[in-house]
């Protein structure tokens, strides 16, 4: 299973495995399914980076404030809804609909 994370501190969207939550914030894998999460609830991931700007060296894992905004076994339909909200454009999921506040910054896809 996949999701579509909102790195809100880093104004990202990312589709990413749902093994990339931390457990150090009290989610279990139980939860994660749509028509059981609490999509307003803020969640840890650890998005691997690499340890050094040539990237060469060995791969390592930040850990980042999120949130869920959508959960699903489709990635490719996740990514389409990551660039619709990457183009400013609102998304419904099953957790309602999606937009992007005016008052925000542009959100990009930084990862």
């Amino acid at each position: 299973m996949f999701a579509l994370f909102d790195f809100f501190e880093e104004k990202s969207v990312v589709v990413g495995d749902l093994n990339c939550i931390d457990a150090s914030c009290g989610v279990s894998l139980d939860e994660l399914y749509p028509d059981q999460w609490d999509f307003s609830r803020d969640i840890i991931v650890k998005w691997p980076t690499k340890s050094n700007k040539k990237g060469k060296g060995t791969t390592s894992n930040k850990l980042y404030p999120a949130q869920i905004l959508e959960i699903s076994d489709n990635e490719q339909l996740l990514n389409q809804k990551r660039d619709s909200l990457v183009a400013g454009k609102d998304i419904e999921s099953e957790s309602g609909m999606r937009s992007r506040n005016e008052e925000e910054e542009d959100c990009t896809i930084l990862f």
